[in-house]
């Protein structure tokens, strides 16, 4: 009986050492381990470990015509048509003196699209810090998480040494399937990030849907 006892207690031994030696050498250098990471972040109200796998400027940079079209839309179109109504009515004078003033004048706009990245990613970090407040800040701030989406399945679609695609679907109240499909890259010590959002206009587009 002891040596049956011994046995089982050796295979058990030896299990939980491969199984440490494979998620440290192996699992923990997976796009998969960091997204876990990010998980884990929100769960400790850790933000830095939440940012140091998940880069917002890339995503807002990324996914920018999407999120201006649905946050400002008026803004860069709207400073598109003055550029070409004045570089219209100079031309119409000198076309030698309207490309000059439509060169500078896309330079402005390219500027002040320029600023409103940087305006969206200020409001995607502010908005995205609040939800790692702990639960009294939260309350006395109102920004409780009202959400009541699951995790239905979170899979590895595709991967090469330095990018990964992933996909993640959540399920809403009404048991609808919402896929998220995400960009990584690797990172320092054979960590990954996510850096943009795939499928951000079918998300803006449902974004109702993810909130029943």
């Amino acid at each position: 009986m002891k040596t049956i006892l011994k046995s089982v207690l050796t295979i058990i031994l030896v299990a939980i050492i491969a199984f440490a030696g494979w998620f440290f050498m192996v699992f923990s250098k997976t796009p998969l381990y960091s997204l876990g990471m990010v998980g884990y972040a929100y769960y400790t109200k850790d933000f830095n470990r939440f940012e140091r796998h998940v880069d917002l400027g890339a995503i807002v940079n990324n996914g920018y015509s999407t999120l201006e079209q649905a946050y400002f839309k008026n803004v860069s179109q709207s400073a598109k048509t003055t550029v070409a109504k004045a570089v219209a009515k100079v031309s119409a004078k000198s076309a030698l003196l309207g490309a000059l003033v439509g060169k500078q004048a896309n330079k402005i706009v390219q500027k002040a699209e320029g600023t409103t990245k940087d305006k969206i990613t200020a409001e995607v970090r502010k908005y995205a810090k609040a939800y790692f407040a702990k639960p009294e800040e939260a309350a006395e701030e109102g920004t409780e998480s009202q959400s009541n989406l699951k995790l239905k399945d979170l899979k590895q679609i595709s991967k090469t040494d330095n990018s990964a695609l992933m996909s993640i679907v959540l399920e809403n109240g009404n048991k609808e399937c919402l896929p998220i499909n995400l960009s990584m890259s690797k990172i320092d010590k054979d960590e990954w990030k996510v850096v943009a959002i795939q499928n951000l206009d079918y998300i803006v587009a449902n974004a109702k849907k993810f909130k029943e």
